[in-house]
């Protein structure tokens, strides 16, 4: 199943669809990134099977989220 992740480029604030074929079976806000972070990568980072965020900042920072489920 895939999952949509929504970002307000203006705040910074995420909010999470949780998917199942054309359905929505949860969604939740999941936190705020800030407006000089960008999306970098997506994927489980920390091998418990859950997909996780890695942000970079404009200044070159890279900082990474582990995720459960809309919880970081």
């Amino acid at each position: 199943y895939g999952d949509l992740l929504f970002r307000n480029t203006g705040t910074g604030d995420l909010f999470q669809w949780n998917l199942q074929g054309a359905g929505i079976t949860g969604w939740g806000a999941v936190g705020n990134a800030g407006t000089g972070w960008s999306l970098a990568a997506k994927g489980d980072m920390s091998g418990d099977n859950k997909a996780d965020l890695v942000w970079q900042n404009t200044n070159g920072l890279v900082f990474g989220w582990q995720m459960d489920g809309a919880a970081i």
